[in-house]
C-alpha cells in the first residue's frame, strides 16, 4: 500500500510524493511490473504483424498467441530478441537501472504421461508434464498446446473425411 490512513493522505499533494515514501522493494515491484508490460506490449505486436493469431482473453486480460508453428516460425526469422528493463536496489537504495533482452519464443518439452476416456465428459483426457522458463505462464502455454492439437485434430479429420 502506497500510503495509510495515518498518512492524512493529501490530494493536493502529487502522487509521486506517496511513491517515493513506499518500501524501496514496493517501488521495484512496481518497475519491474511496468518493464514486463513494455516488453509484453512488444511481444504482442510481433505476433500480430507476423503471424496467424488469435485474440484470447482471460480475467478480463487481452492477449494474442500464434495459432501455428508456421506463424512461430515467422516471428522468428524477424525477430529472437526484444529488449527489456529490470531494477533493482542497491545497498544505499539507489535505484539501478539493468537492460538486457529476452527471447521472443520459449521452447518447451511436452510429455504426455497418461491417455484416458473422460468417464463424465465421454471424450479423451491427457495428463501432462512440461517445464517452462521464468517468465513464462502455463496457462498460455497449455492454451497454445490446445490450439495446436485442436488443429491438428480437424486437419486429421479433413484428411479422413477426404478419403
Amino acid at each position: 500500500m502506497a500510503c495509510t490512513v495515518e498518512d492524512n493522505f493529501d490530494k493536493s499533494i502529487n502522487s509521486s510524493y506517496y511513491f517515493e515514501k513506499m518500501d524501496f522493494r514496493k517501488r521495484s515491484f512496481y518497475y519491474n511490473a511496468y518493464s514486463s508490460y513494455v516488453f509484453n506490449e512488444s511481444l504482442s505486436n510481433l505476433v500480430k504483424e507476423y503471424s496467424q493469431n488469435v485474440l484470447n482473453e482471460e480475467e478480463n486480460i487481452s492477449f494474442y498467441f500464434p495459432i501455428n508453428e508456421n506463424g512461430i516460425l515467422n516471428i522468428w526469422a524477424h525477430k529472437k530478441m526484444l529488449p527489456i528493463k529490470r531494477y533493482y536496489y542497491d545497498e544505499s537504495n539507489n535505484l539501478t537501472e539493468k537492460r538486457s533482452s529476452r527471447f521472443c519464443i520459449s521452447n518447451s518439452v511436452v510429455k504426455i504421461i497418461q491417455v484416458q476416456e473422460d468417464e463424465i465428459y465421454h471424450k479423451w483426457s491427457a495428463d501432462i508434464e512440461f517445464m517452462l522458463p521464468s517468465g513464462n505462464y502455463a496457462t498460455v502455454a497449455i492454451m497454445q498446446l490446445e490450439n495446436i492439437m485442436s488443429n491438428l485434430l480437424e486437419k486429421s479429420h479433413e484428411k479422413f473425411i477426404d478419403f
